[in-house]
């Protein structure tokens, strides 16, 4: 068995969720325990030279900072470089390094690793080199690797001997890689490369740990983890598991026992506050190889619930989104622009009649019976946001729908309905509409643009894809006299939803010429409110 060799990366992958801004008495703590537990290599955090706003100490990770923090004097100090940041400078890779790092013999950290993506590698070869001239121990570590083919393996074997770096990791970045499949890996790249190996897992099936194994029974020395797991996405193995492990299968000799009181003092703590670990969006992120980043990013924001997430998986499969970008994750929720018509005048599809938007709020289910009365009594043009509403389908005349994830995961749900459906169908893309040739759809246009409420006879301009502001504009457009709300309950304190339907409401209220707006079941809005069972609600 070749000696192994343990890298804890908290420090660095965790700063995903904290922006790299770790406080000095939790940084301290981690670092004596690494001390203490005999870890091999610490890597305290990225070397960039590029930073999108705020960003922590342990993204720059300087030598000048490192000075300062009690490093375990047992350990080999790591940092880790983006290809990207090299590849992005004007000056070219190798210019980048000189202005990143001193020389080695100035410089606490001993070991660089350089994250790079396939086509990357050959092009980073001039930042790889001068690396090793400055005296440091170089990685090169291989993102994506499951969507590599084993030529491309092979390749970057070559590139890596001919650079003459020293250890060459493989990441599986999209979590979907098991045990048979990293030990191919490991004999492709044996073919041609002889130094040592290591690997990088990330936790998204629940194979985190039994691929790090599977790696070291086919040749790894190098193992990365992380306390708790914590890292970006799902997180990765945990550098307890793995020591624990080691030490049953390959006689290893690690402490494990101080890491525990750290992740009772420490890190339980911040997984409370950031919510890492496997569940099975990441599941199914790794399933259809999509970037963990893009569940990160919808998890961490209350915006968007399960079932909006689950959309989002839906669309991003068919997205080609392995790589995060920011612009895919917009498109993801919303795929509209800032301008959109239809060839349909809805203008007089109410009559001058009241409308009732029906959402799915609990109030409207506890007052079912209120409604259906109010219903019978005032004979309002009903319309109800999404498939599933309190009302029974009878008592409905429209379904509204412009949501993109829910529209396209729910179309097959509108099938055999009897009413027409609200949609901006010219907006949709091509195999959304080819599966609605049964449906009656009102094809409302709908655009998407910050600060707006607009409405015309064939579309509207609102903030966000929300099927209240976008039945808001429809029935003005179509006419309504009035716009009665059920359902409408509003969203917890300092969830960013209600802000959202505060925005819409404001708006609505400060457009010219709209209908009066009235939520006749409870809500939080700052909207005009009347009461489902008032037999003199004025008309």
């Amino acid at each position: 068995m070749t000696e192994l060799r343990v890298l804890d990366c908290s420090l660095r992958d965790g700063g995903y969720y904290n922006q790299w801004d770790f406080g000095p008495e939790l940084r301290d703590a981690y670092l004596r325990c690494m001390g203490a537990i005999s870890i091999d290599a610490v890597e305290v955090g990225f070397r960039s030279a590029v930073s999108k706003g705020f960003a922590g100490a342990h993204y720059f990770t300087t030598d000048e900072y490192l000075s300062r923090i009690p490093l375990p004097a047992n350990a080999e100090i790591a940092v880790m470089t983006n290809a990207s940041d090299f590849l992005a400078d004007q000056a070219g890779p190798a210019a980048c390094v000189e202005r990143l790092f001193n020389t080695r013999a100035q410089s606490p950290v001993g070991l660089v690793r350089v994250a790079a993506h396939y086509e990357q590698a050959a092009e980073v070869v001039p930042a790889l080199r001068r690396l090793k001239d400055l005296g440091y121990q170089v990685a090169l570590n291989l993102m994506q690797v499951s969507e590599r083919s084993e030529t491309d393996l092979a390749t970057t074997a070559r590139i890596a001997a001919d650079a003459g770096v020293d250890i060459l990791y493989i990441a599986d970045s999209l979590g979907v890689l098991d045990g048979e499949r990293v030990t191919q890996i490991i004999e492709t790249l044996r073919q041609s490369w002889h130094g040592d190996l290591g690997i990088h897992t990330h936790d998204n099936m629940l194979r985190a740990l039994d691929n790090s194994l599977a790696a070291v029974r086919a040749g790894a020395k190098w193992v990365d983890g992380t306390v708790l797991g914590m890292g970006r996405g799902p997180g990765n193995v945990r550098t307890e598991f793995l020591l624990l492990q080691f030490n049953q299968a390959f006689g290893t000799n690690y402490n494990a026992l101080p890491i525990i009181d750290l992740i009772r003092d420490e890190f339980e703590p911040l997984q409370q506050r950031y919510g890492w670990g496997p569940n099975p969006y990441y599941f199914l992120s790794a399933v259809h190889s999509i970037h963990p980043t893009y569940i990160q990013e919808m998890m961490s924001d209350r915006r968007y619930s399960s079932e909006d997430i689950a959309h989002a998986i839906e669309f991003l499969k068919n997205s080609g989104s392995r790589s995060f970008r920011s612009d895919t994750l917009h498109k993801a929720t919303s795929f509209y622009g800032k301008a959109a018509t239809s060839s349909r005048d809805v203008s007089g599809w109410a009559r001058g009649r009241p409308m009732l938007l029906v959402a799915r709020g609990p109030g409207a289910e506890r007052h079912r019976d209120g409604l259906l009365r109010f219903i019978e009594r005032y004979q309002p043009i009903v319309l109800a946001l999404n498939r599933f509403v309190a009302v029974p389908e009878e008592a409905i005349d429209a379904w509204a729908a412009c949501h993109p994830m829910r529209l396209g995961a729910e179309l097959g749900l509108y099938e055999g309905i009897r009413k027409p459906l609200v949609a901006p169908l010219s907006e949709l893309p091509a195999h959304y509409r080819s599966r609605m040739p049964e449906i009656e759809v009102l094809d409302y246009g709908l655009g998407i643009e910050a600060g707006r409420f607009e409405f015309h006879a064939h579309g509207c301009a609102i903030p966000k894809p929300l099927v209240a502001a976008y039945a808001c504009a429809f029935a003005n457009s179509a006419g309504a006299s009035r716009v009665f709300l059920a359902g409408f309950d509003g969203f917890p304190l300092g969830d960013p939803r209600q802000s959202e339907m505060a925005e819409v409401f404001d708006l609505y209220q400060n457009t010219p010429e709209t209908a009066p707006l009235i939520a006749i079941t409870p809500t939080t809005h700052a909207i005009e409110t009347a009461s489902v069972y008032d037999p003199w609600i004025e008309l």
